[in-house]
Parts: structure tokens; C-alpha cells; sequence
């Protein structure tokens, strides 16, 4: 029986180690399945790209819109506290040459909206000035402000860049008062952050005469702790420090600033006049003399009535004591 079967492979085959994983298909055989299971591909697809949007966004975050602006659509702020001198500084000169190889201002300034399609600047009348010298439109960041949010936001900026003047923030101070914008000197201070101190003495400088701010070369040489002595000097003897300001403001070339002040606060004061004191002296309730100090250094005594010549011999008598002793 073996031998008619012979050659044939009589072992069991191994039994395979692959497992077959049926194949689970998505395809839904029904036209509302087909649907939910298209919203539910575009939902996951809306979200993907909302990731991906917000990934942008948060790149600008904090970035504000700039705009170009023509120059001659922009007016100076009613609180501009630049003298016309800071127009002709080295360093404005800088910063001319600096906006005209660049092609315009790469730090923008700030405007805000006016009628009649103008604006107003917030703050970077410099920048302001140098891009209408170049005869180019200047980059600006534009927002909404009330009057004193204005001015709070170009003090802070001044103050940050540290190159404006006492005298120029005290005529900004000034004008803040005038306008009404705080009640108080002490209010302005505490809405800028700033030392009540320097404000009173920047107001101080602002306040001072023309013609003792003229007789520096630039207002821009008047220093905090000169607001007092000059001050002081002009109420002691206004007269004579206007005419020795304007004899300063003559001169050519015009004396230092140091030179400027000392002139100023050794003005010649008049020393006023003192009255003559009296001193009355009474017998019970009626005035009988009065003995009066007179302004060269004399005392005189003065009697109301006339006195016989045994009371004169007391009195020779008294003041021979009096004065020997």
C-alpha cells in the first residue's frame, strides 16, 4: 500500500503565524451617514486652520498700523513745546540727514485725527519737521485721544528721549494748566508721574519775563535750580533786571549762560526804607511824651506838654544817669 503511495509528503504543513485583521471600511451606506461624516472632515480641516491662523496672529501681537501721511496734512499740537532753536542743533541736523538716507522716518509718529481730513501730533514734532525738510510723506501711527490723554502721552515721550529743555516743559506745563486740563499744579504732577518739585520749577522758568529769557542766547540754557534766584531777583527789583537783561540780549557775540545768570541775580537791591519807631508814654490814661528812634541812628523825645523847670532839672538829671551807665 506504501509503495503505490510512494514520494508523497505525508507531514502535517506549518500552521502560519499571520493573523488576517479584517479591513473596516468608512464609507457609510446610507446618504444621512454620507453627510454627517462630510461635516465631520470640514470641521476637522476648520480647525487645522484656525491652529494655523492663530499662529500667525500671535506673531503680531502688540504691533500697531502704520500709515504714510503728507506733511502738509499735519499740524503742530497746541501743547508743541520745541523752541525754534532745536530746529537748528547739530543734532536735529542728524537726524535730518539720517530720515533723508533712509527715505523717511523708520520710527513713526503719533497723530491723531482733526476735521477736514488733517491730524495732530501726539508727539515727533522733530520727525515731523525733518520728513517736510526732505520733502517726504511721514510714517505715522494714528488713534483718537482726548486732550489729556494727548498731552500725557507726549510728556512721556519727551521725557523717555531726555532732550527737552526745562524751560521748553515748563511752557508745555503752562498751557496744560491754562487749558484747564488739571486742576493744579500738584494734580499734573501725580497724572505725569513726575516730581512735583521740578514741574514748580519748570513752570517757574516758563513764567519768567521775556526779556530775561531773552537775555540767553537760547531759552534752552535755562537750568532747574536757576528758576529761584531769577525769580527772586526780578520781584526784588523788577526795573533794573529788565534793563540789565536787555543790555545781555544786546551783546554781541552773546556772554555763557553761567555768565547770562550771574549778571542777572547781582542786580543792585534797594534796600526799603524803615520807618521811624515811636514809643508813646502815658501818665495813668493820657499820652505825656513819645520817644522816637529816627532812621540815622537818633532818639528824640517828644513831650505834649510843657514841662516847668523843676521837672527839667529831674529829667537832665535821669538822662545823666542813664547814660553813664
Amino acid at each position: 500500500m506504501k509503495s503505490k503511495f510512494k514520494g508523497i509528503d505525508w507531514t502535517a504543513p506549518a500552521a502560519s503565524t499571520e493573523v488576517s485583521t479584517p479591513v473596516t471600511k468608512h464609507n457609510p451606506s446610507t446618504a444621512p451617514g454620507a453627510e454627517f461624516q462630510r461635516v465631520a472632515d470640514t470641521r476637522s480641516q476648520m480647525l487645522k486652520e484656525n491652529e494655523s491662523l492663530k499662529a500667525q496672529v500671535e506673531l503680531w501681537n502688540g504691533a500697531v498700523p502704520t500709515r504714510k501721511i503728507p506733511t502738509n496734512l499735519i499740524l503742530r499740537s497746541k501743547y508743541a513745546n520745541r523752541h525754534e532753536t532745536n530746529f537748528e542743533s547739530v543734532e536735529f541736523a542728524s537726524l535730518r540727514e539720517e530720515i533723508k538716507s533712509a527715505g523717511g522716518n523708520v520710527q513713526p509718529i503719533k497723530v491723531r485725527p482733526i476735521e477736514g481730513g488733517r491730524f495732530e501730533v501726539i508727539f515727533g514734532h522733530r520727525r515731523l519737521e525733518a520728513c517736510k525738510q526732505n520733502k517726504l510723506d511721514v510714517l505715522a501711527i494714528v488713534e483718537d485721544l482726548d486732550d489729556q490723554a494727548l498731552f500725557v502721552e507726549m510728556d512721556r515721550e519727551n521725557r523717555s528721549r531726555k532732550d527737552l529743555s526745562p524751560w521748553e516743559q515748563g511752557v508745555m506745563y503752562q498751557r496744560a494748566i491754562q487749558e484747564g486740563l488739571f486742576p493744579s499744579i500738584r494734580k499734573l504732577a501725580e497724572a505725569l508721574g513726575v516730581d512735583h518739585g521740578n514741574v514748580s520749577k519748570s513752570l517757574t522758568l516758563a513764567e519768567l519775563p521775556n526779556e530775561l529769557v531773552d537775555a540767553f542766547a537760547s531759552p534752552l540754557d535755562l537750568q532747574y535750580r536757576w528758576a529761584k534766584p531769577l525769580r527772586e531777583a526780578y520781584l526784588a527789583n523788577p526795573e533794573a533786571s529788565i534793563a540789565s537783561a536787555k543790555k545781555l540780549a544786546s551783546m554781541s557775540p552773546k556772554p555763557t549762560p553761567a555768565a547770562v545768570f550771574a549778571t542777572l541775580i547781582s542786580i543792585d537791591v534797594a534796600k526799603p526804607k524803615t520807618a521811624a519807631k515811636a514809643t508813646k508814654i502815658t501818665a495813668g490814661k493820657r499820652a505825656v511824651a513819645t520817644i522816637t528812634q529816627g532812621k540815622t541812628g537818633s532818639t528824640e523825645v517828644h513831650f505834649q506838654m510843657q514841662l516847668s523847670d523843676s521837672k527839667i532839672k529831674v529829667l537832665t538829671k535821669f538822662i545823666q544817669e542813664l547814660m553813664n551807665d
